[in-house]
């Protein structure tokens, strides 16, 4: 259905606000870069969390393995997937639930939150602090209308 990563971002970012689960009073940024890598989409929820998302089209576990790492800073943290890798991640749940990673599968018209991870403390404060600073400063407001020219 996707052939690009781009793509998946783009329909994720357009279906948050109606999502149920996030708002148009949230925020986001995209690629959000920091010393170990740079996460697809950071999004600071209603409740003041840094919230992480790493998309991939077929390659699950090194979304996996990102969406672990990006716990440095994120309360919470996700992989982001097609609707048929979805299904093969899901597979291995018990591994995303070992590590407190979520699974959120989107297609064209649906987001659904497979597994929802608890929320932590990150594990490098001053990292939150910075991801929190860049969802202030830069960070887009979700909203039905997001412009495709932003992603």
């Amino acid at each position: 259905m996707y052939r690009l990563e781009s793509e998946l971002v783009k329909d994720f970012i357009r279906l948050l606000p109606i999502s149920k689960v996030f708002s148009s009073r949230n925020r986001f940024v995209l690629e959000f870069d920091y010393s170990r890598g740079r996460t697809d989409v950071v999004l600071l929820s209603s409740d003041n969390k840094v919230i992480a998302f790493e998309a991939k089209l077929t390659r699950w576990r090194d979304a996996l393995h990102q969406a672990y790492r990006n716990q440095c800073f994120a309360n919470c943290s996700y992989v982001v997937l097609p609707e048929e890798t979805s299904y093969i991640a899901m597979q291995y749940e018990s591994i995303f639930k070992k590590r407190n990673i979520g699974i959120c599968q989107v297609t064209p018209s649906e987001l659904v939150f497979m597994l929802v991870p608890t929320p932590v403390t990150p594990l490098q404060s001053w990292l939150n602090d910075k991801a929190h600073q860049t969802l202030k400063n830069e960070g887009i407001k979700c909203s039905t209308r997001i412009s495709t020219s932003v992603i």
